[in-house]
């Protein structure tokens, strides 16, 4: 390796995410690679570490949030964990970032990668409505 690079990065943060699977699993708690940074030959990465619920659920720092602040956005804390789909693919509500004023709304993507998406709370509204309607 030459240097690290936004790929590099991301290939990194994959491998992580696999090596810490039966870790977590030992101990019954969430670990993960978060954001990270790069440039040159160093790079970092964050882990964030949670501790799962009775039920399995991880209630981490954007879960608690969104059941504390839905109402801002004109949702309810219960929609945490529900489903909506958008663009064709099926997303499960997982939390909310505040500071982030246009994406607030995080969501999980149900089947494939499991990938984290961003979303404008009036979009997820509508998209709910819609499921409420269906």
């Amino acid at each position: 390796m030459q240097e690290i690079n936004r790929e590099t990065l991301r290939t990194l943060r994959r491998e992580i995410d696999e090596a810490l699977r039966p870790i977590a699993k030992q101990y019954n708690i969430s670990l993960a690679c978060g954001n990270g940074a790069y440039g040159g030959a160093n790079g970092h990465l964050k882990v964030e570490v949670a501790i799962k619920s009775a039920d399995g659920s991880v209630l981490n720092k954007e879960a608690q949030a969104f059941k504390t602040l839905a109402p801002q956005y004109g949702l309810q804390a219960s929609d945490l964990g529900t489903n909506f789909t958008s663009r064709g693919k099926t997303f499960k509500i997982v939390g909310l970032k505040p500071q982030s004023y246009k994406y607030p709304i995080l969501a999980e993507e149900v089947t494939g990668l499991h990938r984290t998406f961003k979303f404008p709370s009036e979009h997820v509204k509508a998209k709910l409505a819609d499921a409420m309607r269906a």
